[in-house]
C-alpha cells in the first residue's frame, strides 16, 4: 500500500511538471512580453492625454498625480529586468515620463509644459512606439 501510495503520488507530480502550457508565477503572472507592450501603450496614451490638458481643465490635477504615479509604477517593475530596461522602447519611455514628472514636480500642476520640452518629450513617445511596434 504505502508503495503504490508514493508511485501514484510521484506519477501525478511528473504528470503535473510536464503538462503543457505550465503556469506561470512570479512578477508578471501572464506573459512578460505582452504585459510589458499593454502596459507601455497604457503610460505613452496617458502621458499624451495629460499633455493635452488645457490649464484649467477639471480633474488635471489629479489627472496627473495619476500618471505620474503610473509612470513611478512602470519604471519601478521594468527598471531591473534587463531584458526590458535595455531596449530602446523603455529608454525613450522612461525619458518622457522623466520629463513630465520632473516639470510638474519642479513647476507645479498649473504650470503649461513649454513648447520644446513638449516637442521633445512627444518625439519620445513616437520613438517608444515605433520601437515597441517592432518588438524592440
Amino acid at each position: 500500500p504505502r508503495r503504490q501510495l508514493l508511485a501514484a503520488g510521484g506519477a501525478a507530480l511528473a504528470a503535473g511538471l510536464a503538462a503543457p502550457g505550465g503556469a506561470r508565477a512570479g512578477l508578471f503572472g501572464a506573459d512578460p512580453e505582452v504585459a510589458y507592450v499593454d502596459e507601455t501603450t497604457s503610460i505613452i496614451t496617458d502621458l499624451r492625454t495629460i499633455m493635452e490638458l488645457e490649464r484649467d481643465a477639471p480633474g488635471r490635477e489629479d489627472s496627473i498625480k495619476a500618471t505620474k504615479k503610473e509612470g513611478v509604477n512602470w519604471v519601478a517593475k521594468y527598471r531591473r529586468l534587463p531584458s526590458f530596461a535595455g531596449r530602446p522602447s523603455y529608454g525613450n519611455t522612461y525619458g518622457a515620463i522623466n520629463a513630465v514628472a520632473g516639470h510638474y514636480n519642479n513647476f507645479g500642476f498649473n504650470a503649461p509644459i513649454s513648447k520644446k520640452r513638449t516637442a521633445r518629450i512627444l518625439k519620445e513617445l513616437d520613438d517608444a512606439e515605433r520601437a515597441l511596434s517592432r518588438g524592440r
